[in-house]
């Protein structure tokens, strides 16, 4: 997991950042839980045109569907 969000750091869509309002629970919980990664602009954008291409592959995936079920009922008749 780190591997990845270093890549993605390294890519500039993520950068680390320490959370210093996370509840501790002892010193080893303070060195886990600081540290978080946030979406940088740039990987906000990525993410949104992923998940636009999605919503838009799904309804085209719907439409297909759709027309192929009207055409073998027309067929059938």
């Amino acid at each position: 997991m780190r591997e990845a969000l270093d890549k993605l750091a390294k890519w500039g869509f993520t950068e680390p950042f320490r959370d210093y309002t996370a509840p501790v629970r002892d010193y080893r919980g303070v060195i886990v839980r600081q540290e978080a990664w946030a979406l940088t602009r740039k990987g906000r954008g990525i993410v949104a045109a992923v998940r636009a291409a999605v919503v838009e592959t799904r309804r085209a995936l719907q439409l297909l569907q759709h027309a192929d079920h009207t055409l073998v009922t027309e067929w059938q008749h």
